[in-house]
């Protein structure tokens, strides 16, 4: 393989000057990626992230929380507690949503947490918010399990503005990790309503896992083409939209 790839002077198709070197890989990034491979290329090869949202920060918080009591830590006090204290104070560099105030967010978090303590906190996961780097395959990959049992079952928490289907992808990739049968991804709104979706494993491997090695070949091939037809693709969803598509400075 050429040090450098031909430049290519196709439209809505941008190469870096070098092939990207490889890295280790998070489902994060696999996702980034597949949802817009130019996207990627802004965030994980010229290093320009984009600002943490409210939501994301909200679910930061309330992870904290779910921790705090399935490892029996905290109380369902502690763990709001210090929701609330982390929510006064946001960092400058988080960009709330129209109309969206602090006092929204601890209220959510309080609904949240109050929803997750009455139904998940007798659970006993063999492992909670467990680091994992591995390399499989040849590729070095990383993540975080939320929730994981000896049976096969791991179960993944999130704080959603809506309830919607969850692409599979993420529950096949832990399954590299560990022996995976089936997947609970389970999902709060803001008022504490919950909603879960169930990935059986063995019906989605095929398809999902020779997807995730197949973006990493193409990340490590230095293919980064836009792709406006995603949902993300968007000035509200996307915080480089202006950059791509009317060329202001990122």
């Amino acid at each position: 393989m050429n040090d450098t790839p031909e430049k290519l002077e196709l439209d809505g198709l941008a190469h870096p000057d070098q092939i990207v070197p490889s890295n280790t890989y998070s489902q994060t990034q696999i996702t980034t990626y597949k949802l817009c491979p130019y996207n990627y290329y802004i965030q994980y090869v010229m290093n320009h992230r984009e600002p943490k949202k409210s939501s994301m920060y909200l679910g930061e918080v309330c992870h904290n929380g779910f921790a705090g009591i399935l490892k029996k830590e905290k109380t369902l006090e502690d763990a709001k507690e210090e929701a609330f204290e982390r929510l006064k104070m946001p960092s400058k560099e988080i960009i709330f949503d129209k109309k969206e105030t602090v006092e929204d967010l601890i209220k959510s978090s309080g609904l949240i947490l109050d929803s997750f303590h009455e139904k998940f906190s007798e659970l006993h996961p063999d492992l909670v918010e467990k680091p994992l780097k591995e390399v499989i395959r040849g590729y070095s990959l990383m993540g975080i399990l939320d929730s994981y049992f000896d049976s096969g079952i791991y179960m993944d928490w999130k704080i959603v503005s809506r309830f919607s289907d969850k692409s599979p992808l993420q529950v096949v990739f832990y399954s590299l990790f560990k022996p995976i049968v089936r997947g609970k991804y389970v999902m709060f709104n803001r008022k504490g309503e919950v909603k879960t979706q169930d990935v059986l494993v063995i019906k989605e491997r095929y398809f999902y896992e020779a997807q995730i090695f197949e973006i990493i070949n193409l990340i490590e091939t230095g293919l980064f083409p836009k792709n406006p037809v995603e949902w993300k693709c968007s000035e509200k969803f996307c915080h480089f939209y202006n950059h791509c598509h009317n060329g202001n400075p990122l």
